[in-house]
Formats: structure tokens, C-alpha cells, sequence
């Protein structure tokens, strides 16, 4: 049996009165057997007013960025992080696991529940968790970015995140410490509330991720190399709930039972290290019902694009014969770095299919559909409108790749990134410290109401741009070739000197909004090769906040914007003493060993 085998079926530890599940009979259906667990429609030991954990709140008549329930259960999980032996698609690796499991948990909630996770450290290198998509309004400190939020937890140490479920539906959980994610340090994350749309069952996550088959270490060894030699480490496989065998390899495959008839939402988690993915069931379109944390108007498909940390949830009618047996596939797009297998598939089987044969079903039209962009904006309006305000700061920032001199780094406006693991910029600006290291890359944007970017990108690579702490409206998109423009005064009068932030870059952007009334809302937006986006976000969240790309190689390249949000409410910011232990933990544990952080840490 292979080691992920062994691995998969370990159940979830938790400290909680619910009966947790099985971590892999949940996500995959089966390792190597066949087996038809649900997720269900909430969790059931909440008090129940209105029939429901959350009351009388639906997806149409709540904000829920100013409103959620407050259902007073505390959802308790205890993890353990360390190296493990592991093989998904049958090549044996040395990877970052939880609790012995990769992926990690499950972790579940009710919207409104608090969330508190007890994480010790077994690694000999620090680490850190962060739940993607979460706004973290009452507990900014707990974002788990080391350097920026936190210092990392040391060795042999633990840590406790607590956090509300302020939003509902599908996410993921990733360590934010250096590239360990690249190894296994993720997992899916249910946050049920209201529905939007109608459906018999909740298949649960469905994580798409792509895979290497090398330490991490050395793959940012080879990301840092001096110019010219840095290289971009390339996918090497592709995996549904962590299973794909590798060119044939002796290793399961994932499997999902269905029932003919029926409606089932599966949760689309895009949890790739660097791929663009595209994801279609042969012979089965999709109704899109969420995007990221965010319900919007159900609209029709028959594939769909994921990049790095964006999710779709999605109905597909299994309207079908009985016994059909299909493939589920993810494709790595060809906009992304691959070398090896660039298919994923997952057998779905009716209920009268046989189970011991593999289906042979034949890919849709747009399985390998090679756009790597988005939805077109016109189509993803949010389910609870909201229309935004006009801001009150604007900004163009175009992106570069530059040498430094001995290394090829991002660049955001002239400015690129590298964190500080035992000095986190929150806990320095509660204490009034705002002058910070160029270095860090901090834009302090005092009590602006609300802040609109132009991002260009005039390259050849795409860029998948989050934002903690917030949902971004996403305002519009387009083309945006002219590299000369760009980076040349606005005028055309002289080049931009790119470490001169206060030069006013080309703005490729024609003004107009996509749905003014009620633009697309998401925390992962693809800015594509040649193109622009426009962004724009409420500073109703005081903290420091990353805006970054989310590929694991340009993130730790320096492609980091850091967002000083209200500084004035971070001095009076109830920021728990056990941020500054964690703190004193690491400078002991760092006295002693030399971290070996290359790359900028994040």
C-alpha cells in the first residue's frame, strides 16, 4: 500500500462535541474503495432559531461584511505539524503534513462559529497557518503571515488561532511560511450558511492542486539562484483531493458516487502551488452559485478556470443513466509552468456503474481549453448586491521583473518585498512604530474610506492578485501591451524611474465598470498576461494587510504589496499578549539556529 495510503485514513483529531469525519472519506468519495459520504447542511449541535444556526439571515437580506451571527459555539481542532513520507501519485516525498494527513483536515464550521485551532510546531523550521478568505475584522493579528501579522510558531512550540466564520462557504487553510506549501501544508475548509440555490446534496471539497516531486528547499534554492540562472520550478503533476497516479503509477484514484437525478454541489478549491487549472465532468456542464467567499447570481457553464487560491462552488445535475460511469478532469493550463503530467482524472460513478472498471468516457469540448482567465466579469454578479463607493485614494501600479543587481525579483511599482520572521509590522504599528523598512514595502493609507488600484501587467506571465483581509470589487479588466506607456511618465514625456514611486505610471484603464451597480466580489482576481485589472476595497478592517500574488514562486520572489490600513484604530487594536510570547519564543529559537530564509519568506 502506498505511504499516502497509510496516511489518508487517519480520522480528524478534535476537541469538540460533534462526531468528526473521516478526512479523506469526505473529500475523495474512496482511496481504494468506493464509499458515498455527504456533507450535510449545517452542523447540527448549534441552537437552531429560525431552524437554522445563523436565524434568519439569507443570502439576499444580510451584509454579511457587517453582519453575522454570533451562535456561540467554538468548533475545536488540534494539529500537529511535521514531516511525513507521503506519496499521492506514487512518487515517494518527504512532505509537510497535519495530524499525519495530506491533505489536512477538514476543518468545519456554521457561519457565526468561532474556530480555534491548537497548532504545534514539529518541523525544525518555524511555521505558520493561514485560512484563506477570511476577513479576520475582530482578530486581524490572527491572518497567520509571518512577519507581517505574527512571528512564525519555533520549533517544538504551540500556537492557537481563534477566529469567527464572518463569511460562508467553500475555502482552504495553507502554511505562510516560506513555500511549504508546495509539500502538503493545505487544506479544506466548510463554512455552511445560506443557500443561494437549490440542490439534494453537498458532494464537499473537491481540492485541485498541482504537485512536485522535490523538497521545497531546494526548489527555492533554485528560484534564488543568481541571475541568470533563477528558474521558476515547474508542476509536475496534478491532483484531485490529492490523488492522481503519476504517468501509471501504483497509487488510487479518486472516485465520487453519485445518484441519478440528482443535484450535487461540489466545492471547487483551487489549492496549486503554481498551476492555473481548468476543470470540467465529461458530459455535464455546470451552475456556478459562488465565487471565492462570495454567493453570485447562478449563471451556466461547461468548464471552469481556477488559479492559485480561487474557488467555484458549483451544481452539477447528474441527469444520466443509472449505470453511467464519467471522468472528472483538471487540466494545467498551458499559460502555467508544467514539466510531466498535466491531466488529473477522478471516476464518477452512478449508482448502478461498475465500480471495478474505470470509466471511459470521452473529455468535453473545453477540457483542455487553454484561456486562463476568469469568468468574464459580466457574468459573476454577487448574489447580495453591493454597489461601490467612489474611492478616496487611487493608485496604477504596474508590475516588473527586475534584476537587483545579483537576483531576478518582482516588482510592484518600483518597489518589491522581503518579510522580517521576528519583527511582524501589526505588532510594530500598535505600538505606533509607522517608519518602516523600505524593504517591507508598506503604504500606509491612513483612514481612507476606500482604495481603487490599477494593476498592469505588461508581461508574459499571469498573476492571480490576493488581498487579505477583504473582498476586492473587481472593477474592470483589459488589455494593457505597451510597455513604454506603462512605465513611461503618462504623458510621454521621459521613462518612469522604477524605484520612484511618486511618478505617475501609464494608465492603461479606459475608466469603464463592468456592473457599476454591483461589480464582481472575490479575495483572488487573474490578471493575465498583457492585461490590467482594477480593483478596489473598504478600509473597514484596520490591520496590515498583504496584497500579493498568490503563486507560491513570484510570492516569494518579492511580489508583495503591504496595505497599512487605518493605523490610528491598530494603536487601540486588543492585540492578546500571546502574540509578543510567540515572538519572544522565536528570537530564542533563532538565537540558537540560522533560518535559512533565501527567498522573502512569504
Amino acid at each position: 500500500m502506498p505511504a499516502f495510503a497509510k496516511h489518508a485514513v487517519t480520522a480528524l483529531a478534535a476537541r469538540d462535541t460533534f462526531t468528526p469525519r473521516d478526512t479523506l472519506a469526505t473529500l475523495t468519495g474512496a482511496v481504494t474503495n468506493l464509499t458515498s459520504n455527504l456533507l450535510p447542511d449545517f452542523l447540527t449541535n448549534n441552537p437552531l432559531p429560525q431552524g437554522f444556526p445563523w436565524g434568519s439571515a439569507t443570502a439576499d437580506n444580510t451584509n454579511y461584511y457587517d453582519t453575522w451571527p454570533d451562535t456561540g459555539v467554538t468548533r475545536y481542532y488540534t494539529w500537529s505539524i511535521a514531516k511525513g513520507s507521503c506519496s499521492p501519485d506514487g512518487v515517494e516525498l518527504d512532505c509537510v503534513l497535519v495530524n499525519n494527513q495530506f491533505p489536512g483536515p477538514l476543518v468545519e464550521a456554521n457561519w457565526g462559529d468561532m474556530i480555534e485551532i491548537q497548532v504545534t510546531n514539529n518541523l525544525d523550521e518555524g511555521t505558520s497557518i493561514h485560512f484563506h478568505g477570511f476577513l479576520q475584522k475582530n482578530s486581524q493579528w490572527m491572518d497567520g503571515v509571518p512577519g507581517i501579522q505574527q512571528c512564525p510558531i519555533a520549533p517544538g512550540k504551540t500556537f492557537t488561532y481563534r477566529t469567527r466564520a464572518e463569511l460562508y462557504g467553500s475555502a482552504w487553510y495553507h502554511s505562510h511560511y516560506d513555500a511549504q506549501s508546495a509539500n502538503g501544508l493545505y487544506g479544506p475548509v466548510v463554512v455552511y450558511g445560506p443557500k443561494n440555490a437549490q440542490y439534494d446534496a453537498d458532494l464537499g471539497p473537491v481540492l485541485l492542486g498541482d504537485w512536485v516531486h522535490t523538497d521545497y528547499h531546494d526548489l527555492v534554492d533554485e528560484l534564488m539562484a543568481p541571475y541568470p540562472n533563477a528558474k521558476i520550478p515547474p508542476s509536475q503533476n496534478i491532483l484531485i483531493n490529492g490523488l492522481n497516479p503519476y504517468y501509471g503509477a501504483d497509487a488510487p484514484t479518486a472516485k465520487f458516487q453519485v445518484n441519478s437525478g440528482k443535484k450535487y454541489r461540489l466545492r471547487l478549491i483551487s489549492a496549486a502551488c503554481s498551476a492555473t487549472v481548468k476543470f470540467t465532468i465529461d458530459n455535464h456542464s455546470f451552475t456556478v452559485i459562488a465565487n471565492d467567499f462570495v454567493p453570485v447570481n447562478p449563471y451556466q457553464t461547461d468548464h471552469i478556470t481556477l488559479s492559485v487560491g480561487q474557488r467555484s462552488d458549483v451544481i452539477v445535475n447528474f441527469n444520466q443513466d443509472p449505470s453511467t460511469a464519467v471522468w472528472m478532469r483538471t487540466f494545467i493550463a498551458p499559460c502555467s509552468e508544467a514539466e510531466g503530467q498535466t491531466e488529473a482524472k477522478a471516476a464518477v460513478y452512478y449508482e448502478n456503474a461498475d465500480t471495478n472498471s474505470l470509466p471511459v468516457s470521452s473529455p468535453g469540448a473545453n477540457a483542455y481549453n487553454t484561456y486562463c482567465g476568469n469568468d468574464d466579469l459580466s457574468q459573476t454578479t454577487p448574489y447580495y448586491p453591493i454597489t461601490p463607493p467612489n474611492p478616496s485614494f487611487e493608485n496604477v501600479i504596474p508590475i516588473s521583473a527586475q534584476v537587483n543587481g545579483t537576483h531576478l525579483l518582482w516588482y510592484m511599482a518600483g518597489r518589491t518585498f522581503r518579510t522580517n520572521y521576528n519583527d511582524p509590522m501589526l505588532l510594530e504599528a500598535k505600538l505606533g512604530n509607522l517608519d518602516f523598512p523600505e524593504i517591507q514595502n508598506v503604504h500606509n493609507y491612513g483612514d481612507n474610506s476606500s482604495i481603487q488600484f490599477v494593476i498592469e501587467n505588461t508581461g508574459s506571465m499571469p498573476h492571480p492578485m490576493h488581498l487579505h483581509g477583504h473582498n476586492m470589487f473587481v472593477l474592470a479588466e483589459g488589455e494593457c501591451t505597451d510597455n513604454n506607456f506603462v512605465f513611461g511618465r503618462s504623458d510621454g514625456v521621459a521613462a518612469a524611474d522604477l524605484n520612484n514611486t511618486s511618478k505617475a505610471y501609464g494608465n492603461c484603464w479606459d475608466g469603464h465598470v463592468t456592473n457599476a451597480n454591483n461589480p464582481q466580489r472575490r479575495d483572488v482576481q487573474m490578471l493575465l498576461p498583457g492585461h490590467y485589472i482594477v480593483i478596489q476595497w473598504l478600509q473597514d478592517n484596520p490591520g496590515v494587510w498583504p496584497l500579493h500574488c498568490h503563486l507560491t514562486w513570484h510570492a516569494a520572489s518579492g511580489f508583495v504589496w503591504s496595505i497599512l490600513e487605518r493605523p490610528d484604530d491598530i494603536a487601540n487594536m486588543p492585540i492578546p499578549s500571546v502574540m509578543a510570547d510567540t515572538c519572544r519564543d522565536w528570537a530564542s529559537w533563532t538565537g540558537a539556529n540560522v533560518v535559512d530564509q533565501i527567498d522573502d519568506g512569504l
